[in-house]
């Protein structure tokens, strides 16, 4: 099933895509991750990013607020993506 992912952004309103690319492709020990280069920092981040629903075990909490050892399968059919100064994707929330 398909994910709801909120706060996306088009390409052309995203910062770091407007940075060029420092790597020599050619060369690993010029290339990311050895030598730093923020544009491919950020297409890793933002290609790490679920696309689909996933399903996830969530605690059981009794009465007092306090964990049990029970468990629930829990579909997570929706995220929101938290940002960086560069509208790199530092992380997203469910």
């Amino acid at each position: 099933m398909k994910l709801k992912i909120n706060n996306l952004k088009d390409n052309d309103k995203i910062l770091w895509k407007k940075m060029p690319c420092t790597c020599n492709k050619g060369n690993v020990m010029e290339s990311h991750p050895i030598k730093t280069c923020l544009h491919c920092k950020y297409e890793i981040c933002e290609n790490s990013m679920p696309r689909d629903s996933f399903t996830i075990m969530e605690t059981v909490f009794d009465k007092n607020n306090k964990p049990t050892d029970k468990t629930i399968k829990k579909e997570i059919k929706e995220i929101t993506i938290v940002r960086g100064s560069h509208d790199d994707i530092i992380g997203w929330e469910f």
